[in-house]
């Protein structure tokens, strides 16, 4: 799990005999056993809620399947978006709501160092 050999864990558990002394020794074992436990047992229950869910979603088809968005389009009267090709309004948050994302702002060009101010190698 944490790929120690064998020579570094004499060398981790001698330096906890050491630093904890033989009598508090048997309780951070148990203590550092507890919370592996304790992780083990939140990871294992982590993996089956995943699990779970996804094998719910597979059962309902929602899995694999990708769903093409249909162009929007802004209606004869302009007050409610359709969709393409249908006279169908499309509902929205709020009347008059702005269905379409505005055009990305234009990127400005780095300019080129000043004399000076090159790296150097």
């Amino acid at each position: 799990m944490f790929n120690i050999g064998p020579g570094e864990l004499v060398v981790i558990l001698i330096l906890a005999l050491i630093l904890l002394g033989p009598e508090k020794l048997p309780e951070a074992a148990r203590t550092v056993g507890k919370g592996m436990r304790e992780l083990q047992r939140a990871t294992r229950e982590l993996r089956d809620t995943v699990e779970t869910e996804l094998y719910k979603l597979e059962e309902d088809g929602a899995v694999g399947k990708h769903v093409a968005a249909k162009p929007v389009v802004s209606s004869a009267s302009g007050s409610q978006p359709v969709e393409a090709n249908s006279s169908r309004p499309i509902p929205s948050a709020a009347p008059g709501a702005v269905a379409q994302l505005p055009p990305p702002a234009p990127v400005e060009p780095l300019a080129p160092p000043a004399p000076g101010d090159e790296p150097k190698a």
